[in-house]
Parts: C-alpha cells; structure tokens; sequence
C-alpha cells in the first residue's frame, strides 16, 4: 500500500512544507508498515530509503487516518494469542514475533542469503542478557533460517529461493539493462526508461536500473525530485552502495530534505574507500547555505559543520573546492554527462573491505569481497593515494578465504600463530571502527573469543566481542603475543543485532588454504614488540569494483 502521507505537524522535520501557518504541513511519501508496536496512535511510515518514521496518527490527514483505521480493522487476529503464518518453506513466515525481535527479524529478512540470516540471530543470542522469551523466540527464527540455509537458499525479492532462481532473474535484467544502453546510445529516452524499469522489476535487489534512472534524471538538474526517488529505490536495494548513498544525499540536499542528507553522507563515507567526492559535497553545502531557499535552520547547518569538522586536515585541503555537487558513477568517481558509457556499464557497485600480509606481495581477503570482480586494488598503508592493481591467485567458498598478488604494495607480513586460544581468553580485531569512515583506515579493538567453533558460521567460524563495523571484514584477528590466531569475517550490516559481537575465521581453518597456496612460502611466527601495532601496518584497504551480476548475492 504505497500512498502520500500528509502530516499535520507543529514541530519541524526534515522534508518539504507545503503548507504554511500556525501549523505547518508536510508530505511524507512511503508506505504504511503497522502500528507502533504497544501503541494504537502512533503510525510507522517506511520511507523510499528504507527508513522508518513514527508519526502520532491524530497528526495525520483525515484520509490517511481513515485508510489506517481500515487496514488494522481487516488485519487478522490470531487466535488465542498464536502465530499468523503464512505456509511455504521458501518465504520468511509473517509471526507475531516479540517486540524486541521485530527489528532483528526485519534485518534477517534483508539478508541476501539464508546463512547471513543464520549470522544475524547468532550475533544476537550472543548476548548473555536476553530475557528467556526473546531467546526462545530469536532460536526459533534461527531455526527457521537454518533449515533454509542447508537448502543453500537466497533472497529474491522477499522469497527464498534457490540460488540458480537468482542467478536467472539477475540475467534476466542485465540483458535487460543491455537493451537499455543500446537505447540510450540512439538517443530515445523514453524506451530506455522504459527498458530500465522492467529490469528493476525483473531482479528487485538490484539497484543498478533505479542508479542509473538517477543519473540521467539528476544531471543538470533536469527532475530532481524523480531523481531522488530513483536513488531512494537504489539504496532501498543495495543499502552498502557507496555511490547511490552520495547520489542519494545530493538529491536531498537540492530538494530541501538536508537532515536526511547529513545522514546519508554519513554512511557513504563509512563505505568510500576515498572519501575526498563527499568531503567536497559537505564542504560546499556548507558555503552554499546562505543561497538555499527556504533557508537551511541552525540546527541542520551545525550538522554540517560538525561532520566537516569531523575529518582530518587533509581531507579538507581539497586546492581546487568544487564548484557543484558531485553525482558519483559506480566506480565513486564524479558522473557528468561526458562522461565514457563505460562508467555505468561495464560495473555495477564498488564493495570495499581489508585484507593483510601473510607473504611479501601476497594479501589474505574474504572471499566474499573478491566475488564477481572486474577489478580489484590495494591500497597503500603509507600513502592513501597510492593505489594499486591486484589479482586473485587462490579462492575457496568455505571457509570464504581469498589470496590477492600485489607485487607493488610491500608490507611486513604477520606473524601466524598455530592455532586459536581459549574461549575468555583477549585478542584484538583489526577493522573498521562503528560509525568512522573508511577511508581513515584499519583500527585495533581488543575482545576476547566469545565462543567455540559454531558450525552455524561458515562452517565452522566462532564469535569474538569486538566492536568493529560490519562488512566484508578481512582484517586480523590477533592474539597477546601479535600474532595472527584468525580474520574478521565477512558479516552483513545490520543494526538490531548489534555491533558488540563479530565473527572470526579460526587460524585453524585458514592455516591449509595458505600451505596449499603458499607452499613455497614459510610463513613468520615472529612477533615484534608492539603487537597491534605491527597488525595495523600490516593491514591494507582491499577496493573490488563488482561486475554486473557479479554484485547482488
């Protein structure tokens, strides 16, 4: 039920008036997702980006109230206080899940795959506080994703199906999207769009056809307010694309939704390897703020200035300070017309994550990362902008374990110790801080193993409480001495679970993938005297550039 929701209100939110007076008036587009759970007169609106907002419904329109009050009247009522299920292994089952988990439960339900939902809950029961109704609760929905899991089930839209179901709707659209570029190239707009929609319904998780939509539709300027629709859709899809959060945020800024904005700016940053694209859009947010009409409160500009203030010296000592926003192609480099086709058709996103020396030249990363690359580089711990080509030498599934050549980036290989310690006993995670951009590289975090091998993970992984932020991980895990006991595993972003608990890949089961592909290499179990340090250094920032329908699961 997707409607525009108008909402009375007397305090000011981030989006459009159209209205004015004593009491202003606002129209929020998205749609109807429930009532607040324990309370009849608060709605949930789910927005385009798939945010969610929670609006008193006295203060909404009589229209949208009464369309309210007909929606909940005809919902049905489980009797005796029982589950509402809907039958059928290959979708998520609606239940009357406990108020705690209906958060946990909507990110288990985004999860690409079956097994990051079985990642989701088991991150989640790792806290010894639960109350016991919400374990209980919470260990039968992972039940539920295990059995799907072993099925070796995906998400296609909101079904779980098999994985080659997937792969043939994402081939479906990019033949579609094919088609698209070929119209485009003729010049008849209207048949590409039309084109491009059916390919963003025939693979409803992938954001490529809504990305592209946005660029044409924000360049110049020509409909921004389609264009931040199509962006919305975008992230909708794909939450983790870089480029679409930037795009995303731009729109927002141009059509007068600046709150919105300073929080999408925030997490492209928290996925862009090089941050200068949205530094520079921030920036000129901030000098053009006078020019905005109507004009940008105090309190939103302080927002600004506070993230801008946030960033280190250099990232502000931009010589030549943009003129305009910068609308970002796939590969996060700034889209203009002129622009080679090639940016926005020969990849689909760019996924960023770390890896770390095991051999002079020779990187360890997730699997998962390095998955349908077209091309992939390594950044240079000791200058930023050095950048530099990779290839992959060696891959295997489980455990998701990859090995990169980079001959030109030189860095000290770790130490390896010979296996994992105890449970209890201190390590320290290499990673991505919560909530810190990327592109100020790898941080150490100290934990302690938190259990024993879970073949719930990957096979085999355990879980280590280290607060580090989600991802494609690939950093070091390391023991007192510095040496090397695991690597931070690839994890899905997801916020209900927390961030107080990671996984880790045992050094147990990476140790054979490196002897068989390292044979001629003898791996170092010398450890120097500042052991974070030393893993710090040797750590580097790994950018895939996905091919497309290389990205989506």
């Amino acid at each position: 039920m997707r409607a525009a929701w108008i909402v009375g209100l007397c305090c000011v939110i981030g989006w459009c008036p159209v209205g004015r007076g004593a009491e202003q008036t606002w129209e929020v587009r998205g749609e109807f997702a429930g009532l607040k759970p324990g309370s009849a007169d608060v709605a949930i609106i789910r927005l385009p980006d798939g945010s969610r907002l929670e609006v008193p419904c006295a203060a909404l329109s009589d229209a949208s109230r009464a369309a309210i009050e007909k929606r909940a009247a005809a919902a049905p009522k489980p009797a005796g206080g029982g589950a509402v299920t809907k039958p059928g292994d290959d979708k998520a089952p609606k239940s009357a899940l406990a108020d705690a988990l209906k958060d946990v439960e909507a990110d288990a339900a985004a999860c690409r795959t079956a097994a990051d939902a079985v990642a989701v809950y088991r991150l989640y029961l790792a806290a010894a506080d639960l109350p016991k109704e919400d374990r209980d609760a919470a260990q039968q929905r992972l039940d539920h994703y295990r059995s799907l899991a072993a099925a070796g089930k995906v998400r296609l839209g909101s079904a779980w199906v098999a994985r080659e179901a997937a792969d043939k709707a994402s081939a479906e659209a990019e033949s579609i999207m094919g088609n698209a570029f070929e119209l485009i190239r003729l010049g008849n707009t209207k048949l590409a769009w039309e084109e491009l929609q059916k390919a963003g319904r025939a693979d409803p998780d992938s954001g490529r056809a809504a990305f592209v939509m946005g660029l044409f539709q924000a360049i110049g300027g020509q409909d921004e307010t389609k264009a931040l629709d199509s962006f919305a859709d975008a992230v909708r899809r794909e939450p983790d694309n870089p480029a679409a959060l930037n795009n995303l945020a731009v729109c927002e800024v141009r059509n007068r939704r600046q709150s919105a904005a300073v929080v999408h700016f925030r997490q492209a940053l928290e996925r862009m390897p090089d941050p200068q694209p949205v530094v520079d859009n921030v920036g000129f947010t901030i000098r053009s703020a006078a020019a905005l009409r109507p004009k940008m409160s105090d309190k939103i500009l302080t927002e600004f200035n506070d993230l801008y203030k946030s960033f280190p010296r250099e990232w502000k000592a931009n010589p030549a300070p943009s003129l305009t926003y910068a609308l970002l192609a796939p590969r996060c480099r700034q889209f203009t017309a002129g622009l080679q086709a090639t940016e926005i058709e020969d990849v689909a996103t760019l996924a960023p994550g770390f890896g770390f020396a095991v051999a002079p030249g020779r990187f360890l990363v997730s699997a998962k990362l390095v998955a349908g690359a077209k091309e992939i580089t390594v950044r240079d711990p000791a200058n930023r902008l050095n950048m530099q080509p990779a290839t992959v030498i060696a891959s295997q599934e489980s455990p998701a374990l990859a090995l990169l050549k980079c001959d030109a980036i030189q860095v000290t290989p770790l130490p390896v110790a010979k296996g994992m310690p105890d449970v209890d006993a201190a390590v320290t995670a290499v990673g991505q801080v919560v909530g810190a951009p990327l592109g100020l590289g790898p941080t150490a975090v100290r934990g302690t193993v938190h259990t024993g091998v879970e073949k719930d993970l990957d096979g085999g992984n355990v879980i280590v409480s280290t607060t580090l932020a989600r991802g494609f991980g690939g950093g070091p895990v390391i023991d007192e001495s510095g040496r090397v006991v695991g690597m931070v595993g690839a994890t899905p972003r997801t916020e209900a679970s927390g961030t107080t608990f990671g996984v880790c890949i045992p050094i147990e089961r990476i140790r054979p993938f490196l002897d068989k592909h390292l044979a001629d290499v003898s791996l170092t179990d010398e450890a120097g005297s500042d052991g974070q340090q030393q893993a710090v250094a040797g750590t580097v920032l790994v950018t895939v550039m996905k091919k497309p329908g290389g990205a989506s699961r």
